[in-house]
């Protein structure tokens, strides 16, 4: 999921709910999204790596995405 999009759907609960269900209407198996924004402290880069770099990296996975799909144990949902 490109940033913007992850940036605006991390801050909007009814865009959240609305994408949600449109992925599980869609057959995928995901029963709901979850995105999140990282903190910089996450980020386990190596300390000579030039400080520009580490931002851009930091910058472009700011987001992280999640699915929650059904978990089933001999054919029933538990």
């Amino acid at each position: 999921m490109s940033r913007k999009v992850s940036e605006i759907y991390a801050n909007d609960s009814r865009l959240a709910q609305k994408l949600s269900q449109l992925i599980k209407v869609c057959d995928t198996k995901i029963e709901r999204t979850l995105i999140r924004e990282r903190d910089e402290s996450e980020f386990q880069l190596p300390n000579d790596l030039p400080a520009d770099i580490k931002q851009n990296i930091i910058t472009q996975n700011k987001y992280g995405i999640k699915t929650i799909h059904q978990v089933y144990d001999q054919g029933i949902a538990v």
